[in-house]
């Protein structure tokens, strides 16, 4: 009979344990790694643009075009073509030049110095770049010039008197004009034919070349002009 309790009980205990069982799930939530999206900040490509096809400048500086270097095998001589005096110039690729002035006068005689005189300049500088005013007509200024001896000074030597000058020919130049080979020499003004129609007579009086066969260099302020790689 206690047997009989016992399995009843256990049982019993059993049924109350299916009835009773039921399913707890715990939920565990997972959180995912997101990415964090990247924004990117497109950078505008802005390109400079230069201009073409304008009209040149005459201030502009000359690029691949005549240049200094076109002149650096050209003797450049200011002179009247009579008399004892001229002035001489070279001019080197970079725009650098330098020159001599000589002019001798036997009859400016005084004490100490009864050979006469003569007037000497020694001289060197710098041009500014070119500009182009036409195919044919180019300007420049001058930078710099320096002398070997100052200016005014003198001294006598062996019966001659030497009186140090400036550079007779660039004196007070401001604007220098170059005229190229094929200018006309109608477009010139009298003061510039004045001083190169000697190396441009045609051989009749009063009758010169109708164009220019070598560069001239006109200083206007000074009313003055150099003949460029004129022989003789």
């Amino acid at each position: 009979m206690k047997k009989l309790q016992i399995f009843v009980c256990v049982l019993l205990m059993l049924c109350l344990a299916a009835c009773g069982n039921t399913d707890s799930g715990i939920t565990t939530g997972t959180s995912a790694d997101t990415k964090p999206e990247v924004t990117t900040e497109k950078t505008k490509n802005v390109s400079e643009t230069t201009e073409s096809g304008e009209p040149f400048s005459p201030d502009q500086p000359v690029v691949d075009a005549f240049s200094y270097a076109d002149l650096a095998d050209l003797t450049f001589t200011f002179s009247s073509g009579v008399g004892g005096w001229q002035t001489t110039m070279y001019i080197q690729a970079d725009g650098s030049f330098t020159g001599e002035y000589f002019g001798s006068w036997l009859g400016e005689t005084g004490e100490g110095y009864p050979d006469g005189t003569t007037y000497v300049c020694t001289f060197s500088g710098q041009f500014a770049p070119l500009s182009q005013i036409d195919d044919l007509t180019y300007t420049t200024t001058v930078e710099s010039i320096s002398y070997a001896q100052a200016a005014d000074a003198e001294e006598i030597r062996d019966g001659m008197r030497y009186v140090y000058t400036t550079a007779y020919g660039l004196d007070d130049a401001k604007t220098l004009y170059f005229y190229l080979p094929g200018t006309k020499t109608a477009d010139l003004s009298e003061t510039c034919m004045s001083w190169v129609s000697t190396y441009l007579w045609a051989g009749n009086e009063d009758e010169h070349a109708e164009v220019l066969p070598f560069v001239v260099l006109f200083n206007e302020n000074a009313g003055t002009a150099f003949a460029g790689d004129v022989e003789g």
